[in-house]
């Protein structure tokens, strides 16, 4: 699957939530079918009253939807909702395999668009729906009801793993953009005035970066950056020379009064204090008479 926009990014939780409300039913089976299309060839705008679950074993090509087109290539899986005008282009020989299924009228009428799930070889949902394409719905009641329920199963399962990669995709550029945040604030807690700064970095709104760095990391940004510019005062405590003026202005603090107590408030010890803890010779010394 190419990372063209179209399909793949429409919220497949909409579909998911309709067959929730829909979980009683059933859905029916309709009808199965496989066929060759050949390079540069076009099958023209067309719907189904039904859903469509269509199968790309090989082949590169692109589907529109509403406008919206994507990419499809071998191993993806396309699904669109039903009486959804689409068409499809192949730019080089596809095969497609087809399963038509049917929704409750309140559902279908809810769904709109379709989905597309990427890089599904070999495994039991495509074992299963090349099986139905060549199933039929004119058997007895009982065969018709097997095959109903396979075909609920099916749809089922690719709205599961279609949300779920969807939602893989959103915490993962979510992961990506706090991670940026922090590297930022690693190598230039010293020099930023504001979490405005952060976010123009990233290239979020600062409103926007606040919110997804709460979500991942369960803290604030500015929390963050209080730590980690209190983590290399602590280190300059314990190993250099400055003072207290100095350090701070190094930690990124607008003055040694304003660094003292936010120092002590979050470590529990004035910094003065802290340095002689962290040098016991100093303190030994301090503590001795003149």
């Amino acid at each position: 699957m190419n990372g063209d926009p179209g399909l793949e990014l429409l919220n497949p939780t909409r579909w998911r939530e309709v067959l929730e409300d829909a979980s009683s039913r059933t859905l029916r089976f309709v009808a199965g079918a496989r066929h060759i299309m050949p390079e540069r060839t076009t099958c023209a705008d067309h719907a189904h009253y039904a859903a469509e679950i269509v199968y790309h074993p090989r082949g590169v090509g692109r589907t529109r939807v509403n406008r919206m087109v994507t990419q499809f290539s071998a191993g993806d899986i396309v699904v669109y909702a039903p009486r959804e005008i689409h068409d499809q282009h192949a730019e080089e020989e596809c095969e497609d395999v087809c399963i038509q299924v049917a929704l409750p009228p309140a559902a279908a009428r809810r769904l709109r668009y379709g989905f597309l799930l990427g890089g599904v070889e070999g495994d039991w949902l495509v074992e299963e729906i090349e099986a139905l394409s060549r199933s039929y719905g004119d058997g007895s009641a009982l065969d018709q009801r097997v095959l109903d329920l396979r075909v609920t199963a099916v749809l089922l399962a690719l709205v599961k793993r279609a949300c779920e990669a969807s939602e893989s995709l959103r915490i993962s550029t979510t992961e990506r953009y706090v991670r940026k945040a922090e590297q930022y604030v690693r190598e230039h807690f010293a020099d930023i005035a504001s979490l405005r700064q952060i976010a123009d970095h990233v290239g979020l709104s600062e409103s926007h970066l606040r919110h997804l760095f709460r979500s991942a990391r369960k803290r604030s940004l500015v929390g963050y950056l209080r730590e980690v510019r209190l983590n290399r005062a602590k280190v300059l405590l314990a190993t250099s020379p400055h003072g207290l003026k100095q350090i701070a202005g190094m930690c990124g603090f607008t003055d040694e009064y304003y660094f003292s107590a936010v120092f002590r408030k979050v470590v529990g010890t004035p910094p003065g204090q802290y340095r002689l803890r962290q040098n016991p010779a100093q303190e030994l010394a301090a503590a001795s008479p003149a």
